[in-house]
């Protein structure tokens, strides 16, 4: 708690120089649309705030603390709120300890840097990352969120969860330094088969941005993390490409596969093993929906040979229905040799 002060030490006046805003899960709840609800002068430790500033101010502000206490939370509570399984239980919270924090839920995050990933929600796994102090997180779960301090700055290589498997999808613009967007697939054999709160997360992002947006499409929404009933060993995605311009970009995995391969699927045939390296596709401005995701399951009966020509990997076996084929560039053919269509 505290109240917010100019660089000169005088102090702001509410609803004048700054308007302060809190998430408001029950607005979600009831209209399906993100909102937030001005309140008090105060921000609260551990609640996710917006907070507007009147364009007359000086550039530096400082915050004034109600109280000397800094009180180290390992938790905070999440509120239940009633609607459908996509826009229930969505609350803001925040990281109010003076440290990095890891986390054990799955989480949406406003970026509102500008550059290939600004000004937009991106999803992050559960423990996949440590988070700098102050950061506001958008978790659709009731119960309790934990903060257990972090050993560094850095980011944390993914968890390994038994019997599930995880990979990171990005979109990268053609010669930019960082990704544009990054979605996440899963797959388990007791995912179900409709969106689940823990499991599942409805995009935040909107229909169309400055920059390139991937999501998977299913229950009828976009979703930045699906996690899907694992059959035989695989698991299938239909995946939505959005571009504000034409130009060449690529799909890649950010996280390097060990107990499972990603396929990058068009029109239902695989095309490129993305978990080997990424694939460059010359996109149309607008959204693509032609391209998919396969997740195979590296089980001990799969053979993941692969036949390398100098540095290159030419040919790579598949398996798929307990058939073998080739997969070699874009192109796929069975043990005779004739293409897949």
């Amino acid at each position: 708690n505290g109240g917010f002060l100019q660089t000169n030490g005088t102090p702001m006046v509410f609803g004048t120089d700054f308007d302060l805003f809190e998430y408001d899960g029950a607005k979600r709840a009831n209209t399906g649309v993100t909102g937030w609800k001005r309140v008090s002068g105060q921000m609260k430790a551990g609640t996710a705030c917006l907070i507007g500033f009147n364009e007359g101010q000086a550039t530096t502000i400082r915050l004034k603390a109600a109280n000397a206490t800094l009180a180290e939370k390992a938790s905070i509570a999440l509120k239940a709120y009633s609607g459908d399984a996509k826009n229930q239980n969505w609350n803001g919270v925040a990281n109010p300890n003076l440290h990095y924090v890891n986390i054990n839920k799955d989480v949406q995050i406003y970026n509102n840097e500008e550059g290939e990933n600004g000004r937009k929600y991106l999803p992050y796994t559960s423990s996949a990352y440590s988070f700098v102090v102050g950061t506001a997180f958008f978790v659709q779960e009731t119960g309790s969120i934990s903060l257990s301090a972090a050993t560094n700055e850095l980011l944390r290589a993914p968890k390994r969860e038994s019997e599930r498997y995880e990979a990171c999808v990005r979109i990268v613009r053609d010669g930019a330094e960082t990704f544009a967007d990054q979605m996440f697939v899963r797959a388990s054999e007791d995912a179900s088969a409709q969106y689940e709160q823990g499991h599942d997360m409805v995009t935040w992002t909107g229909t169309t941005a400055k920059t390139a947006l991937l999501w998977t499409e299913n229950y009828g929404t976009r979703l930045a993390i699906e996690e899907a009933p694992l059959l035989n060993n695989q698991a299938s995605y239909a995946l939505g490409l959005y571009v504000p311009a034409n130009g060449t970009y690529r799909i890649e995995v950010a996280n390097t596969q060990t107990d499972a391969t990603l396929y990058l699927t068009q029109g239902g045939t695989i095309i490129w093993n993305l978990t080997d390296g990424a694939y460059e596709v010359d996109l149309t401005a607008g959204t693509t929906s032609e391209y998919g995701l396969l997740l195979q399951a590296n089980a001990p009966r799969i053979p993941t040979g692969v036949e390398e020509v100098g540095a290159s990997k030419a040919a790579q076996k598949v398996v798929i229905d307990d058939h073998v084929y080739i997969l070699r560039g874009e192109k796929m053919y069975d043990t005779t040799g004739k293409m897949v269509k």
